[in-house]
């Protein structure tokens, strides 16, 4: 008799022999605080690599013939799930002891629930104080609030056939496919803010992240386009949506292009600055590059004042975080990091009577 499952952990591989044991190990601490039956399915998306896992109780392993890429190899997981519930867990996240047991007694009603949890510096992902929600405005036309499919415990009939029929090339993206395609369905996704997860970002170049997302994105906005699934005007306010999307990220990867040129030219942002004699600077958006702009003044002996985020609640750093709505002290010159609403922010500094501020576009012009 086919045993059946209440979850299947289903864990895509790239290179990832290294972490098998580690997941193993993971889920198996869940168990004990879990009742259900759980197995795990690993898809190994690079056969050059060969795992070897031993016959081990409720795991089943696939090896891919070529490497498909995350979406397919989720796919072909998905396809090999006896599990009620389906969870998409990458390689390098964590999940905690009592993931399990929290996410079903929260998802009751729901067809997907999203938990809470931290990643960047252990950002936390949502606010206790913050009406999350997962549906056709607050997801498909606003940037993609799930960080990872990590923190979503998923129905397995409610994955939409359209998913699993249209395979994106680039990845990405496909996570949120998924997402948008459950809410054009009229399924209800759930948030959980009890923290249960924590999200390890790869280890790739950023100038070829953002690229990559940009190219996921396009692919993403052609698939939802002949979908058939969209009214018109949903239509066209996705096409302005990922339009917007897809810019941000061209600019994010332009940045990051001209700063790993300058640095191979022995070069930093931070001439800038000694140029002008500035000792110490603010930095407005601590993401992926406001923290690695940091890390160059500081290289170069240049301080930072403080830093400006509007998630400022979220962040564990050592730097004094405020809000652009704050009371913000004098500081020799702010950098904007954000490349989106630009003006606006420079506005809202001049009136907070912060005068020397500087783009990273006009860093990296002069």
């Amino acid at each position: 008799m086919e045993q059946v499952y209440d979850v299947s952990v289903v864990v895509p591989l790239y290179y990832g022999e290294k972490y098998v044991k580690k997941i193993i190990d993971m889920i198996n601490k869940c168990k004990k605080n879990f009742q259900e039956k759980i197995e795990i399915i690993f898809v190994n998306d690079s056969p050059e690599e060969q795992i070897d896992i031993n016959k081990i109780c409720d795991v089943k392993y696939i090896c891919n013939q070529n490497n498909f890429g995350i979406h397919k190899s989720r796919v072909i997981g998905l396809s090999a799930a006896k599990g009620k519930y389906i969870l998409f867990l990458d390689q390098d996240d964590v999940i905690y002891e009592n993931f399990f047991n929290n996410q079903l007694k929260k998802i009751e009603n729901a067809d997907a629930v999203v938990c809470n949890g931290y990643y960047r510096n252990n950002k936390c992902i949502y606010n206790m104080n913050e009406d999350v929600k997962f549906d056709k405005e607050c997801l498909f036309l606003k940037p993609n609030r799930i960080i990872s499919p990590g923190q979503v415990l998923i129905k397995k009939d409610k994955i939409p056939v359209e998913w699993c029929n249209n395979i994106m090339k680039n990845s990405g993206a496909d996570d949120y496919l998924l997402w948008i395609l459950m809410i054009l369905k009229g399924c209800y996704i759930k948030v959980n803010y009890d923290c249960l997860y924590t999200h390890t970002e790869g280890k790739d170049n950023y100038s070829f992240k953002w690229g990559k997302m940009a190219l996921s994105m396009m692919e993403l906005k052609k698939i939802l386009a002949t979908s058939g699934l969209l009214t018109r005007e949903l239509s066209q306010r996705m096409s302005q949506a990922f339009d917007k999307t897809i810019y941000k990220y061209m600019q994010y990867k332009d940045i990051y292009d001209a700063l790993e040129n300058m640095k191979k030219d022995g070069r930093s942002i931070a001439n800038f600055f000694v140029q002008k004699k500035v000792s110490k600077a603010a930095v407005y958006g601590y993401g992926a590059l406001g923290q690695k702009v940091i890390s160059d003044l500081e290289r170069y002996g240049i301080k930072i004042s403080y830093v400006v985020d509007l998630e400022k609640d979220k962040f564990n750093t050592e730097y004094k975080v405020y809000t652009p709505f704050d009371v913000l002290p004098e500081t020799e010159y702010m950098i904007v990091t954000p490349v989106f609403a630009e003006q606006e922010i420079i506005d809202k500094m001049k009136a907070k009577n912060i005068h020397k501020i500087v783009t990273m576009k006009e860093i990296l012009q002069n």
